[in-house]
């Protein structure tokens, strides 16, 4: 596949979607900590995943996934 436009690259933006739709089963995965709120900025060049977390001391905590696409070599 041939990327002409990384602004964002579609494979960003497919692979922020994708990630977002597994939010149920992440939080499934961190024990004892609740995905409070799942921010998504899917458009903007490297799109970004702002995970707002509540441990079980009632804690919170953020978590920022951004993807970025390299450069096809």
């Amino acid at each position: 596949m041939k990327t002409t436009h990384y602004s964002p690259s579609e494979l960003e933006v497919s692979f922020s979607r994708i990630l977002a739709s597994l939010r149920e089963e992440i939080e499934s995965k961190l024990e004892g900590v609740e995905i409070i709120n799942l921010a998504r900025t899917p458009s903007e060049n490297n799109p970004e995943l702002k995970f707002s977390l509540k441990d079980l001391d009632g804690d919170l905590h953020e978590v920022v996934v951004r993807v970025t696409q390299l450069p096809d070599k």
